[in-house]
């Protein structure tokens, strides 16, 4: 027994394998690699790891020996991410007739195969290998399911959070971040769970529907504030243009006459606002419009006394 060999990954299995599970892994991996079979030039030396892992692991007693020296915790990456079991398969595949026969009749197993697969290609491999054996087909989504939970929890911890989030990022393809959530979560624990994934996410701009949803609601109720903000602005800068302006045309009608009230008229001083009339047309107009209140001031005297007089 070598506790610094890795035998479940030798055999393509999780550490929470049942021993059936076991079993049947291990027959498929002699069926595939036996020399008789598997001409690659390391036949022989494959045989003989799988063989070296499934005589402690096919054993009980080794089994829980191995285990308690090897310590119960959240296992390295390098497994997870080696990609050398997946090719392998291209030599030979040890359970294509009878899958061909299991798909025909239940065609489902394949798509819950393929999602496997996307995760690890050894959890894949150890699904068709206990279906097969086991002919649980009828139950084939649960027991996915639960090797899928398993085998997260291998790796990523107990929260359901980093589940959540290692499915997203096997999906992406996002192995780099898979890779820093399996080593954090290995330092952290489990229960550091959704603290690690928040600051992953943050760090790898890495949000799922929901945060991508306030994202978008937060971007529009920013916008909306900047778009007000400018508006204000704009109407402050009107006030203020527009105080600036009446103040001058103030002057300059006091210019023409210091006793007459710069409220001439709103659309007199629109249209000198506007530069529809100049500094130059605003003067005679001014100076017109005192001579005019003169001319009807001198009249209204005399009205005002032709009329007292009548009265007495």
């Amino acid at each position: 027994m070598d506790v610094s060999k890795d035998y479940y990954a030798t055999l393509g299995v999780l550490p929470s394998a049942e021993d059936y599970i076991v079993q049947a892994a291990y027959k498929a991996l002699c069926k595939r690699f036996h020399p008789d079979v598997y001409k690659g030039a390391d036949a022989h030396e494959r045989m003989a790891a799988i063989n070296e892992a499934y005589e402690v692991l096919g054993d009980s007693s080794k089994r829980a020996e191995y285990d308690r020296r090897r310590g119960e915790t959240t296992s390295d990456d390098s497994d997870f991410f080696n990609d050398d079991f997946d090719q392998s398969k291209r030599d030979v595949d040890p359970f294509e007739e009878d899958w061909k026969v299991a798909v025909e009749y239940y065609p489902e197993v394949v798509t819950i195969a393929e999602r496997l697969e996307k995760t690890s290609a050894r959890l894949a491999f150890t699904f068709r290998a206990y279906i097969l054996l086991e002919k649980e087909y009828e139950q084939a989504t649960e027991v996915a399911d639960l090797m899928e939970r398993n085998f997260l929890n291998q790796f990523f911890g107990t929260s359901t959070v980093s589940h959540t989030f290692a499915r997203e990022l096997t999906e992406a393809g996002r192995k780099d971040v898979l890779q820093e959530l399996n080593k954090t979560i290995k330092v952290l624990g489990s229960g550091s769970g959704e603290r690690v994934v928040n600051n992953l996410r943050e760090k790898h701009q890495i949000f799922n529907a929901e945060q991508l949803k306030k994202q978008k609601e937060e971007q529009i109720r920013k916008k909306k504030e900047a778009e007000a903000a400018i508006v204000r602005k704009q109407a402050e800068a009107a006030t203020a243009s527009r105080d600036a302006s009446f103040a001058r045309f103030s002057i300059l009608v006091r210019s023409v006459d210091p006793t007459t009230s710069c409220h001439l008229s709103e659309e007199l001083f629109k249209m000198w606002m506007n530069g529809e009339l100049s500094d130059d047309q605003i003067k005679p107009i001014v100076s017109g419009t005192k001579n005019e209140f003169k001319k009807w001031s001198v009249l209204l005297v005399l009205i005002l006394s032709v009329l007292s007089v009548g009265l007495y």
